[in-house]
């Protein structure tokens, strides 16, 4: 059943508020607990952003964790802990596991919010000494010494089934009474809201553009966005928290490189290499990290490409990749860290956040911003559909790669400039552009697993940990990937016929060709 929560008023001592229910509601009680409570969700608020959020409380020998509905304040599932979980294998209940995973899929769960609690629980009992309500009296303060406001004063009314009478009757006074007061929102957003947490982090492109105003200052206002992106999960990528902070970090950066390669014309030749090359030594320091991070995701997935009875034989090598990925992490961490990168991150920050000069001769950097993107755009789509139309089934594997990449730059752009045109419109041809860049995005993720189990075997050996076992799994591994890849690229036709159907040729010309 849903729970009614309601906020107290500032103003109004709990201790009021409990006598008046007690005499009003003929409720009793004098237990009164004091513990933590943590709001649990991943850095990007995942949770949150699905309607969810994931309570957990913690007692003397345990954490109680619970999944509210947010629309409703509903109970969904809840489980025990010994400690607060990290990673969905912390928690022991599999149905909250199996609910949460779709989402949180292989983020971490981190304390969004750590409170301290003061409860009073009161109950209502009938004639036959049975509970028919129960109302939760609380006082929250954040954990954080540097909050200074009054605590938070809440009361949570938790129905009882069977007993319709009761709460219609406690449900009528409490939305009556001048002590309380309900809220539009769940009041988990409301303490959102109260403390002052900021839960926008998106790794999305949400920023919308004024099509009128000068390219220069909007590109740099998007550039700045993407730093900003960067620098957030910096921390996350030095603590090692989970592997999406690497992830979200690189799509920053390509966006960036993105944008500068797309778009020219809007900053000095001389700035542009500076910045670019800063931009694409990020790119070369942080890929090694992020592709032996994919290898360990996935690497169930090669150990079930293999008989049961082998399954183990890749153990040595997952092992070796491992020792492989805490050698890149640590070089990861040391750039980060360096003088240089953090030399780079403030002059290019400072760079983006000077205004433009009001006189140029950058050929693109006055012009409306719309007509810019109209024409980029457009360059990119032909160039994108020219490519493709070039692949027959004797291509090289080298021109899938080279139309993955251009449909990359395009699917950016049109992410990029999407508040400048049709919603629906847009959000047809990223849909389309997808389906189309999973099929090579899975081609080329195929192709450079082959090439990394074949340079992981010979790299074993040459120290001398690769044997005949485990030599025999990855060359298994690497047969059943070239037949996958066979099929996936069976499969590029018709992925790219859909691309490049009519009306999606027509949605390109009506939005994006000039007059």
């Amino acid at each position: 059943m849903p729970s009614y929560g309601y906020k107290i008023k500032q103003k109004i001592a709990i201790a009021g508020v409990k006598k008046e229910l007690c005499q009003s509601l003929n409720l009793s009680g004098n237990l009164r607990h004091r513990f933590k409570r943590y709001y649990l969700d991943s850095f990007d608020w995942r949770l949150l952003n699905k309607g969810y959020y994931l309570q957990a409380e913690q007692h003397d020998d345990h954490i109680q964790i619970q999944l509210y509905r947010l629309k409703d304040q509903a109970l969904i599932s809840q489980a025990t802990t010994p400690q607060l979980p990290r990673i969905l294998n912390d928690i022991t209940s599999t149905k909250l596991a199996t609910l949460i995973k779709p989402i949180i899929d292989v983020r971490a769960l981190l304390p969004r919010l750590e409170l301290d609690v003061t409860q009073y629980k009161l109950q209502q009992r009938n004639k036959q000494d049975k509970i028919t309500a129960e109302l939760d009296l609380e006082s929250i303060k954040p954990l954080s010494t540097q909050q200074t406001q009054p605590p938070i004063k809440i009361l949570w009314y938790n129905p009882i089934k069977g007993y319709d009478k009761e709460n219609s009757a406690i449900i009528k006074w409490l939305n009556q009474a001048e002590m309380v007061q309900s809220t539009s929102t769940s009041l988990f957003t409301e303490l959102l809201s109260q403390l002052n947490i900021d839960c926008s982090y998106s790794s999305k492109v949400r920023k919308s553009f004024n099509p009128k105003l000068r390219t220069d200052d909007e590109i740099k206002q998007l550039l700045d966005y993407f730093l900003t992106t960067m620098r957030q999960n910096e921390a996350g990528i030095i603590e090692d928290i989970d592997t999406e902070f690497i992830h979200d970090y690189r799509i920053a950066v390509r966006r960036s490189r993105t944008l500068l390669g797309q778009v020219p014309g809007i900053m000095p030749q001389r700035t542009l290499t500076r910045f670019g090359n800063h931009l694409a030594q990020l790119g070369s320091v942080t890929t090694p990290l992020r592709d032996l991070d994919v290898m360990l995701l996935n690497f169930d997935d090669y150990r079930n490409l293999l008989p049961k009875e082998i399954r183990s034989d890749l153990d040595p090598a997952f092992a070796f990749i491992q020792q492989q990925r805490q050698h890149a992490y640590k070089k990861v961490c040391r750039y980060l860290q360096s003088k240089t990168y953090l030399s780079f991150c403030e002059r290019w920050h400072t760079y983006l956040q000077n205004p433009s000069p009001a006189q140029t001769q950058l050929i693109n950097a006055k012009k409306p911003l719309k007509q810019v993107a109209d024409k980029r755009t457009w360059k990119a789509y032909r160039k994108a559909l020219k490519q493709g139309l070039a692949i027959s089934d004797d291509s090289p594997a080298d021109d899938l790669h080279t139309l993955r990449k251009s449909c990359k730059k395009l699917r950016y752009l049109l992410e990029f400039f999407r508040s400048l045109y049709s919603n629906k419109k847009m959000k047809e041809l990223i849909s389309t552009l997808k389906q189309l860049q999973d099929n090579l995005g899975e081609f080329q993720d195929i192709h450079v697993h082959i090439d990394f189990f074949r340079d992981l075997s010979s790299a074993m050996q040459v120290e001398d940990k690769l044997d005949e076992n485990t030599k025999q799994a990855i060359n298994t591994v690497i047969n059943a990937l070239d037949i996958q890849q066979d099929k996936c690229r069976k499969e590029f036709q018709s992925r790219f016929k859909q691309f490049n159907s009519s009306q999606h040729q027509h949605l390109f010309e009506q939005l994006f060709k000039s007059p």
